[in-house]
């Protein structure tokens, strides 16, 4: 199988014919582009902070909060419309 490489100029070298010199530039331009790469993938995948609710409030708001997510109804305000539209 032969492996080709695109100069920047448009140029194919079969990556059998090239030179040492040129063979450690493509190498180091290979490195840099992943780098940049993984940088990116980074950056794109913050991991979620994880956090631990303490106390009966809290794990409610918390709660209420998930349902407010998933459905859009406000269950800790002060208004009981919505408990009609849950058969409380």
């Amino acid at each position: 199988m032969e492996y080709i490489w695109t100069t920047k100029d448009g140029k194919s070298i079969n990556v059998d014919h090239m030179d040492v010199n040129h063979l450690r530039n493509s190498l180091k331009l290979c490195m840099r582009r992943m780098q940049e790469l993984r940088n990116e993938l980074a950056r794109l995948q913050k991991p979620k902070r994880r956090f631990h609710v303490n106390g009966e409030i809290a794990s409610e708001h918390a709660d209420a909060y998930e349902i407010y997510k998933a459905t859009g109804i406000d269950i800790l305000n002060d208004d009981d419309a919505y408990l009609d539209e849950w058969g409380i």
